[in-house]
């Protein structure tokens, strides 16, 4: 985990002979970790490698190696990946719908969640703010718009993370009456919430 926060590769594989040295080869937690560390430091094809030799394999193995796909910007091998998942969480599906909308791709951030919603995944937050960058960057305001709405009605107006994405959406599209808009009814959940 440090070497991946410090995006040390070189020692990310020095620690990963230790691994295989010292025995621990067979540790999930650990094989998850390597991923992890492989993906932060771009190395998809050495994410894959190890995700290919672990005999077991949980969520968190099925994500890091979606991450480190999506990380090396090699969205297909992602794609690939997220279809072999026995069981698609919702954090796959935000990891993909990010990595698309950071690429600007936004046809394929609403096929994702239009994927997402039809395998029964609960969108949130972050799946949810990711499309409204996405809007935002690709300055579709209709898109946007129906994003928010879909955010309001879905109980997610309140989260501070799909709040931002919104104020960011009508800023970017230099909408002032959606900015003012958003940081009014903002001003008002906090005033009424510290009433209560």
């Amino acid at each position: 985990s440090a070497c991946a926060g410090a995006d040390e590769l070189r020692y990310g594989q020095k620690v990963h002979g230790l691994v295989v040295v010292l025995g621990y080869y067979h540790s999930l937690p650990l094989n998850n970790a390597l991923i992890d560390m492989y993906g932060k430091c771009l190395s998809s094809f050495s994410a894959g490698r190890v995700f290919e030799e672990l005999g077991l394999r949980n969520e968190v193995s099925w994500c890091s190696l979606v991450f480190a796909y999506v990380n090396a910007d090699e969205i297909d091998a992602a794609y690939g990946v997220l279809n072999s998942m026995p069981k698609k969480v919702d954090i796959a599906w935000n990891t993909m719908i990010a990595g698309c909308a950071r690429l600007g791709d936004i046809q394929l951030c609403f096929s994702l969640f239009k994927d997402m919603l039809e395998d029964l995944c609960d969108p949130d937050q972050w799946t949810l703010s990711a499309l409204m960058s996405v809007c935002g960057e690709a300055r579709e305001f209709l898109s946007g718009c129906v994003v928010h709405a879909y955010i309001v009605k879905s109980g997610w107006g309140l989260a501070v993370e799909a709040n931002n994405s919104i104020l960011s959406f009508y800023a970017k599209l230099s909408h002032h009456d959606g900015v003012v808009k958003m940081l009014e009814s903002i001003c008002l959940l906090y005033t009424s919430d510290a009433a209560d």
